[in-house]
């Protein structure tokens, strides 16, 4: 805070104060008005005293203008500092919150492939499981024997009565 401050002091008056109002505040009369020799110089000394102080006035107020404006471009850089910062934390907040998401996504992504490798390790062993019990016939001669065995039964169809009674 400090820093901001002494750095705007430390800035040269043209960058604070419009360079056309410095000029002009700047400017002395300094040239006496023809013809005033020979009346004496204290008046013109009084004038020129009253012109500098006048010019000092000016650029005294020119100042203070100044300063109220850079207080104003202050307050306002404070106030867009502010939402800036309450911008970033909310963004970080919300970063932090998609990221948990994200976690718990590939969590639950990984958890499903483990479930899905174990069903699929069971589906073949059901699958082993069923064809060594029950084998079925692949050939058309293989057909006509299981017929033949069943009796009245389609080719490749197996009865429950049939099954047992050969496990017996």
């Amino acid at each position: 805070m400090n820093e901001l401050r002494q750095r705007a002091f430390e800035d040269p008056a043209h960058e604070i104060v419009a360079p056309d109002r410095m000029e002009m505040a700047l400017q002395f009369e300094l040239a006496k008005p023809s013809g005033t020799e020979s009346d004496g110089g204290g008046r013109d000394l009084h004038g020129l005293v009253a012109a500098a102080l006048d010019r000092v006035q000016q650029v005294g107020e020119e100042i203070r203008a100044a300063e109220s404006r850079a207080r104003a471009v202050e307050a306002q850089a404070r106030k867009a500092i502010e939402i800036a910062a309450h911008e970033l934390i909310v963004a970080k907040s919300r970063i932090r919150a998609a990221e948990a998401q994200i976690r718990a996504g590939e969590e639950r992504a990984r958890q499903a492939e483990v479930r899905a490798e174990e069903a699929e390790r069971w589906l073949r062993r059901l699958t082993g499981a069923i064809a060594s019990a029950l084998p079925l016939p692949s050939s058309p001669e293989a057909h006509r024997e299981c017929g033949d065995q069943s009796g009245s039964q389609a080719p490749g169809t197996l009865s429950v009565e049939n099954s047992t009674t050969n496990s017996r």
